[in-house]
């Protein structure tokens, strides 16, 4: 696994959001995020001003938006 801090929210969050556009498992933490070990997604990280951290520990990503049973709006 690999973790992954920034120097505030505002760039946590842009790191966030770059994971999620490439529809990564991504595990959502009080100030850090975590991510399977990928050496390319790594050094995306890094240039968007994150900082990694190699670790072993579970991982419980989010299961997304689109997980569970389909609903259609007007079920709801």
């Amino acid at each position: 696994l690999t973790g992954s801090a920034a120097a505030d929210a505002g760039a946590l969050l842009r790191i966030a959001w770059h994971l999620g556009n490439r529809h990564l498992p991504l595990q959502v933490l009080a100030g850090r995020l975590r991510i399977r070990d990928d050496h390319v997604i790594a050094a995306m990280v890094k240039g968007l001003g994150g900082h990694i951290i190699r670790l072993e520990a579970p991982f419980d990503p989010e299961i997304g938006a689109y997980a569970g049973p389909h609903r259609h709006a007007d079920e709801c």
